[in-house]
């Protein structure tokens, strides 16, 4: 065994496990995360070039939140809750072009 392999055999067996199983399905840990990384932070979500045409769009999900973002006929990228104000139905389903300039 060579200096580097028993340096990092030392560093390996002094870390200590991440998360507990119950912490990867907590519903309080899932509840604390999307409230406190999900809806209180940035979040990236796709790239301007993926929208690159008036209309095009593209449906996200970010924490339990559906997404629509749009490329506008101002050329501007816009983001929305992807639902109807009026009727609470979703807009959309998938990404892709079309009517997106609309909203």
């Amino acid at each position: 065994m060579t200096n580097n392999s028993v340096s990092i055999n030392n560093n390996i067996q002094g870390l200590r496990q991440s998360f507990t199983r119950d912490e990867y399905v907590s519903p309080a840990v899932f509840a604390h995360e999307m409230n406190e990384i999900f809806a209180k932070r940035w979040n990236l979500v796709g790239r301007a070039d993926q929208l690159v045409h008036v209309g095009d769009r593209l449906v996200v999900e970010i924490g339990n939140e559906s997404i629509l973002i749009v490329r506008n006929r101002e050329g501007e990228l816009r983001a929305y809750y992807n639902v109807c104000q009026h009727r609470g139905s979703q807009l959309c389903d998938k990404s892709g072009s079309g009517f997106g300039a609309a909203i």
